[in-house]
């Protein structure tokens, strides 16, 4: 499970970090580091911006003077360059409203079956800027601010929400003797999502046969393959496979249709991330037509045998993937939609949806989309 407060505690170091190897691998040409082109020309006082900040930032760990971050706020080092991280509250988010937070299932290695549930939590954060020097804080707050700005891409990838602003600087009275602490804050706000798997354990099916219709070993009555998507989702796909496996086959919820399964070296309802198979469409001329990707066939409509990386490793247009959000990371769903089809922004939602696409897969942000671990957001 992801806790916030220690994921924001990573993130903030992990920014330092950068930092500081920027300077190093600038240590010839100072003026090409990120911290000198912002900082290299604001003076205060006599004092450079640039020059205290990189002081600071490169003391080496046996220097009490080195800036660090602490979890919470560590009294000790309140009178040494620190940024502490305080979080006040945490409150439900915006989107806990579907299926109660159900999330994916998926299958481990002891083939039992696995809910995950997630919650978004609405959180509110701060970090706390210390020392005795308030020209030191102010060094230290606007480097930090800066930094959050600049790294707008790694916040996104890593909170569904992240907002901040600054509040003012204190002196704590109650440490005027020997020597007066001064205090700056960022105030934040974010929005990221709690996942953990359920309490409840299910056995997997297994012994599956196909002839027409499927069984389990379970007493579970017999049932036909159906699609796992609405009728008019459906007709806009020439094969949609999704779980149904039938020896070296892939059976598709399209009549007729399947996907052929080379050297099949797994077992499951899906394709797990440790499959050597490769995966190939039968050289019919609509499903050449259809797969504008050239995932399936080549430009000279050869067919090609689809690897288990290259199914996860791109967003293609024509055909669509589920797979799981995070390592290890296993297919379970395949479709190729049909060529020259238009889709309605109501399909296009439930696609994302349903396959748990890419937030971005349509090429705009799509509330139904999922966040990938393997697809960071730019």
């Amino acid at each position: 499970m992801d806790i916030s407060v220690i994921k924001l505690k990573g993130v903030v170091s992990s920014l330092i970090s950068w930092v500081r190897t920027d300077i190093t691998a600038n240590v010839a040409t100072p003026q090409n580091s990120w911290l000198y082109r912002e900082f290299g020309q604001i003076d205060i006082d006599g004092r450079n911006f640039y020059l205290e900040l990189r002081d600071m930032l490169m003391l080496g760990d046996e220097d009490a003077r080195k800036l660090l971050v602490k979890l919470m706020f560590d009294r000790k080092r309140r009178e040494l360059p620190t940024i502490h991280i305080n979080y006040p509250s945490e409150n439900n988010g915006q989107d806990n409203t579907i299926n109660t937070g159900f999330s994916e299932e998926f299958i481990d290695e002891e083939n039992v079956v696995r809910s995950i549930y997630s919650r978004s939590v609405l959180g509110q954060y701060e970090l706390i800027f210390t020392g005795t020097n308030s020209v030191q804080i102010l060094m230290m707050y606007e480097f930090m601010y800066g930094l959050l700005i600049a790294s707008a891409d790694t916040l996104a990838y890593h909170f569904d929400k992240f907002e901040f602003a600054g509040k003012q600087l204190m002196v704590n009275n109650e440490d005027q003797l020997p020597n007066p602490v001064f205090y700056r804050s960022i105030n934040i706000t974010l929005q990221a999502k709690k996942r953990v798997s359920s309490i409840i354990e299910r056995g997997s099916a297994s012994n599956v046969v196909f002839n027409g219709r499927w069984y389990i070993e379970y007493d579970i009555p017999e049932f036909e393959i159906v699609s796992p998507v609405p009728a008019e989702l459906l007709a806009k796909f020439e094969i949609l496979w999704a779980g149904q496996v039938d020896g070296n086959r892939l059976l598709s919820s399209v009549a007729g249709s399947h996907i052929d399964v080379n050297d099949k070296d797994f077992f499951t309802s899906y394709i797990p991330s440790t499959a050597a198979a490769t995966f190939q469409l039968q050289d019919v001329p609509r499903y050449k037509a259809a797969d504008t990707d050239h995932l399936w066939f080549d430009e000279l409509g050869n067919i090609r045998q689809v690897t288990f990386d290259e199914l996860i490793d791109v967003d293609y247009q024509s055909t669509v993937v589920r797979y799981s959000n995070f390592a290890p990371y296993s297919v379970s769903w395949i479709g190729l939609l049909k060529a020259d089809e238009v889709l309605t922004q109501q399909q296009i939602n439930q696609l994302h949806f349903y396959f748990h696409l890419n937030i971005m897969w349509s090429g705009f942000y799509n509330d139904f989309g999922s966040l990938k671990d393997n697809r960071p957001i730019v």
